[in-house]
This record gives structure tokens, C-alpha cells and sequence, in this order.
């Protein structure tokens, strides 16, 4: 399973890579003339096969290119994680918690109830708006925990788009980057995204071009 895909008859489907298109292999989403395209179209949105083999199948969806399901790791004391993003996406780490266990065990496997600290600034300095990178687990003294030290780190993180051809970006708290006329798709983000500035207020309004349209 991997990002992008499309929503039909209210069921999320999903973009599989690599899928075999015309007895060729594609890693990412394209914009090739989709399979039915109607003769006068021109400009075609990004889209994608969604079993691995488009020409057996026949099954396809326009790429709702956005931010990927999010991803978790629990990573052992002592162990290293290498956490990547497809190209054209980067990493956003939404938290990074070391947590020992109640019971004092060494096991790594999540429990709600273990005990946790978070430590979300670290991991966002080594990852953030990175393809890729690597995270060791060094065992940390966990002042919120009496003190005992940390038997594993457990980080949630997604992919987020980083630069898509053809898919203009707008920041949304940049006039002079608003679209001009209207637009059928687009992304909007806030300023150094995907870092997180405080303590910014910005407005933006959004109208949709069709009744009932996304």
C-alpha cells in the first residue's frame, strides 16, 4: 500500500507500486494519457494503477496526491531505524515518545500503559523535511518515569509532498503566492512547511468551482 489512489463508491482505494502500465514499470504516479481518456482531452491530472499489473487489471485512479498514512516504528534500545519517504515526498514526524515499561520488563512492544516521554523536537531536527534518515535508540533516562531508562522509541510520522510537477504550491499566509482565476487542484501549506513556525494566524478562503465538489 502506498500514497496517492482514489475514493470510489466511498471506499478508499490505493496506488500499488510498482504497477506494469503498457508492459511498462512505474514507480510513482504519472501523467501519461490515462486508459479511457476521451479523444479531446489534453492536460491529464496524475494517476495510477491500483493493482500491480494495470495491464491484466485494468483497475485505475486519479492520484489524490497528499499526505500518506502515517507510519509507526518501535525502535528497540540499541537498535536503528531507517525511516524513508517515496521520491517527491518527506518525512513529518507527528510524535516520538521514549517509553519504558511499568513493570520494569525490557520488552519494545507498545502498551498504552507503559510510560512515556516525549522527545518530538529531536527526532523533527534529525528527520523533518527529509527523503530519508536513520534513528538510533540510544537508552535515555526518562525523568518523567521515576528515572528508568527508556527500552524503546516509538515514532509516528507520515510523508508529505515535497515538489510534484505540475501541482502548484501555495503558502497560505503569502499573498503574492494565491492562484489567480480558478484551479482544479493544488496544495496548500503554512510557512517553512513541513517545520511548524508559533505562533502564526493566516486566513485563507477556498471556494469550490462545481455544487457538491471536493
Amino acid at each position: 500500500v502506498a500514497y496517492g489512489g482514489t475514493t470510489m463508491h466511498g471506499i478508499r482505494h490505493y496506488c500499488q507500486f510498482p504497477f506494469i502500465y503498457q508492459g511498462k514499470q512505474y514507480t510513482n504516479c504519472i501523467s501519461d494519457k490515462p486508459p479511457h481518456a476521451t479523444p479531446d482531452q489534453t492536460v491529464f491530472d496524475p494517476w495510477c494503477s491500483l493493482t500491480h499489473n494495470h495491464d491484466i487489471d485494468d483497475q485505475w485512479g486519479f492520484c489524490d496526491i497528499g499526505v500518506t498514512d502515517s507510519t509507526i516504528y518501535s525502535i528497540c534500545q540499541n537498535q536503528l531505524q531507517t525511516i524513508q519517504c517515496s521520491p517527491g515526498y518527506v518525512i513529518d514526524i507527528l510524535t516520538a515518545d521514549y517509553a519504558t515499561k511499568q513493570d520494569g520488563t525490557n520488552s519494545c512492544n507498545y502498551n498504552k500503559n507503559d510510560c512515556f516521554q516525549s522527545d518530538a523536537s529531536t527526532i523533527e531536527n534529525l528527520c523533518s523535511g527529509k527523503t530519508s534518515c536513520t534513528v538510533y535508540h540510544y537508552a535515555k533516562t526518562l525523568v518523567s518515569c521515576q528515572n528508568r531508562l527508556s527500552t524503546y522509541l516509538q515514532i509516528d510520522y507520515t510523508c508529505v509532498p515535497n515538489d510534484i510537477e505540475t501541482i502548484m504550491t501555495y503558502d497560505i499566509c503569502n499573498n503574492d503566492s494565491k492562484p489567480s482565476g480558478d484551479i482544479r487542484r493544488g496544495f496548500l501549506i503554512s510557512p517553512n512547511f513541513p517545520n511548524v513556525k508559533n505562533n502564526i494566524n493566516c486566513i485563507y478562503d477556498l471556494h469550490i468551482l462545481k455544487p457538491h465538489q471536493d
